[in-house]
């Protein structure tokens, strides 16, 4: 290839996007900047929700009780703590479908004792924001969905074993709250009420976990 052709495929290939997208086309920014000007930061900082997918860590802290549909009573609250990642598609700067993925030790006062539970928790929630035009990097919002609980270790200290006797291993349930995110940090308040019984004997009752949550998005 001559010198000649090799300079004429050069500006095809540089020019081409100009005829294909016309004053919609801009050069880097880099290409416009003379080596150690200064860089606005601000113009080329990409947000979180501008992303199509988002992955975090989450923690939530917070406590726990039995309700019994039947008499409308409930048990005294116990400390609950869950932790673990999340990943989130952003349908829109105001929407997003997001599955987190929770260790989650739930434990219960019952009469005359206490429940222990362990369990891995799946939420799967639509989340909803409200973008502010003068901040868009500060959202606060709210979410909903269901989720599915496994407890893979139960603990009644009024019992003996086998447990499994006693308590359902599968939970379902719904789960809502709300939250604010800023710079990647995800604050909030969030319940996961079930909808199955834990017991499989007596007086049926339903966990209740209330959380404060606090994490960050990538």
């Amino acid at each position: 290839m001559t010198h000649y052709s090799k300079m004429l495929l050069f500006l095809s290939l540089w020019f081409s996007p100009f005829f294909l997208f016309g004053d919609n086309y801009k050069t880097s920014d880099w290409l416009n900047t003379s080596v150690g000007d200064p860089v606005d930061t601000d113009t080329v900082r990409t947000l979180h929700h501008e992303r199509l997918f988002n992955f975090g860590i989450e923690a939530n802290l917070g406590g726990g009780y039995l309700r019994f549909p039947d008499s409308h009573l409930r048990t005294q609250g116990k400390f609950n703590i869950a932790f673990g990642v999340l990943g989130r598609i952003n349908i829109s700067p105001r929407s997003a479908v997001q599955i987190n993925a929770l260790y989650d030790v739930n434990n219960y006062n019952i009469e005359g004792g206490t429940l222990n539970r362990q369990s891995i928790t799946l939420p799967a929630t639509v989340q909803l924001f409200s973008v502010s035009q003068a901040d868009q990097g500060f959202r606060p919002g709210v979410f909903a969905g269901a989720y599915y609980r496994r407890n893979f270790f139960l603990r009644d200290s009024n019992r003996p074993l086998p447990i499994e006797d006693f308590y359902f291993e599968n939970e379902r349930g719904l789960t809502f709250g709300v939250f604010f995110e800023s710079s990647g940090i995800r604050m909030g308040y969030s319940t996961f009420r079930a909808l199955t019984d834990a017991n499989k004997v007596g007086v049926s009752g339903r966990a209740v976990s209330n959380h404060f949550m606090i994490g960050y998005v990538f």
